[in-house]
């Protein structure tokens, strides 16, 4: 492919040739052998971008764009998303092999550990990186823009990046939400695999909600709102419930207020809907704590995020402080340090990860009973923050 070629068919016409760079990005932007050429197709949309409104600065920043596009998608502007999106994507590099290793790009160590625990006997590199986050927003906006063909592409190149993603597979859900209301629950109910906020499992519960709903199984859907609320304080649960009252008052059923939080936790238990993290995910949690400690570029930031997100599921300070005693480093390492998000490519071993998941394990499964259950009252902790955009702002829908 050549840029060149491509700038030929452009006609000055500013909607045709955004779409038309847009599609040659798409078609051509995931492909290692021409990213150079995609780099300059990348270059052209957004110097047509910012000759008709767009309001940043000729150098490209990656972060303030993924905002923008973010603001898009909270806003509704699908179309315009995308658009900022193909210029981030057509300026990645791809590469899905390094020094003939698979290459993986997770967002954090825990997303290391639980694809180790899934792939013991291999061995691959891995790097953190904005993909994902400009994955999971591309993919949600063609999703909302009906753009079928487009979102499915995304969706199995992010499964080739990051397959323990949550987001990936929240997405997939919202892909089958209209057409297949089987395969759209099935989604939910393998992602609790992969849950480690209470954000996260309050998302699923929401989600899950409509399937029963659909379904005319209100009772359920109760308890799932009810328990979503008690996880978070998203307005988008809230709406779910104010919709779900009003259908009990349609319907002239009454509200099943009486139910205690045991109550609602033991509904859904006998339904085989989880309430508390899975252990293999508790596990990976206080694994790819120590593990981010060692790795030589832990911030007080990042170590905040994980001390908030450890004591989120288990109430327990000691247990934090216990997981930072087996870090072989300092107290003071790295404290002051900001992590470099595409710097750093690191080699996991498969024989490595056996040994350390062994040595780890018998400390972390004690406390997974301590994990918070619905029954049982919860303490407060500041939430965590979530770890991509979508989070924040994409689960408006």
């Amino acid at each position: 492919m050549q840029a060149k070629r491509i700038f030929d068919g452009l006609t000055g016409g500013i909607v045709t040739d955004k779409a038309y760079l847009v599609d040659m990005i798409t078609k051509y932007g995931r492909k290692e052998k021409d990213k150079e050429e995609v780099k300059k197709l990348g270059e052209k949309l957004y110097q047509i971008l910012l000759d008709n409104g767009l309001n940043e600065k000729p150098e490209m920043d990656k972060d303030r764009l993924l905002d923008k596009a973010d603001n898009y998608i909270y806003g509704d502007r699908f179309k315009d998303a995308i658009e900022v999106l193909k210029v981030l994507e057509s300026q990645e590099d791809w590469a899905l092999y390094k020094d003939k290793y698979p290459l993986y790009y997770f967002n954090n160590e825990i997303e290391v550990k639980k694809f180790t625990y899934l792939n013991p006997n291999l061995d691959f590199m891995w790097k953190p990186s904005i993909k994902n986050e400009i994955l999971t927003l591309l993919a949600y906006a063609e999703i909302e823009l009906g753009k079928a063909k487009e979102a499915k592409q995304t969706l199995e190149f992010f499964r080739k990046i990051n397959p323990v993603s949550i987001n990936l597979i929240m997405l997939e859900a919202k892909f089958e939400k209209e057409r297949n209301l089987e395969r759209f629950k099935a989604k939910l109910f393998e992602a609790f695999n992969y849950a480690y906020t209470k954000e996260q499992f309050a998302n699923i519960y929401k989600e899950l909600s409509y399937y029963y709903e659909q379904k005319s199984e209100y009772e359920i859907c109760y308890c799932l709102l009810r328990a979503g609320t008690s996880f978070s304080n998203s307005l988008e649960i809230e709406k779910a419930e104010k919709r779900l009252h009003a259908k009990f008052k349609e319907l002239g059923i009454k509200l099943p207020t009486d139910m205690t939080g045991e109550d609602v936790g033991n509904k859904l238990l006998s339904l085989n809907i989880p309430i508390k993290i899975t252990e293999d995910m508790f596990t990976a949690l206080s694994e790819g704590y120590v593990s981010y400690l060692e790795s030589g570029y832990a911030s007080l930031e990042g170590k905040n995020y994980y001390r908030e997100l450890i004591f989120s599921v288990t109430g327990d300070d000691s247990y934090v402080f216990d997981l930072e005693d087996m870090a072989n480093v300092p107290k003071e390492e790295g404290e002051g340090r900001k992590e470099e998000k595409e710097e750093r490519v690191v080699l996991s071993k498969a024989k490595q990860n056996k040994k350390q998941s062994k040595t780890s394990t018998t400390k972390t499964s004690d406390t997974t009973s301590t994990g918070k259950s619905l029954s049982k009252k919860t303490s407060t902790a500041k939430k965590p923050t979530s770890s991509t955009k979508t989070t924040k702002k994409g689960d408006k829908k």
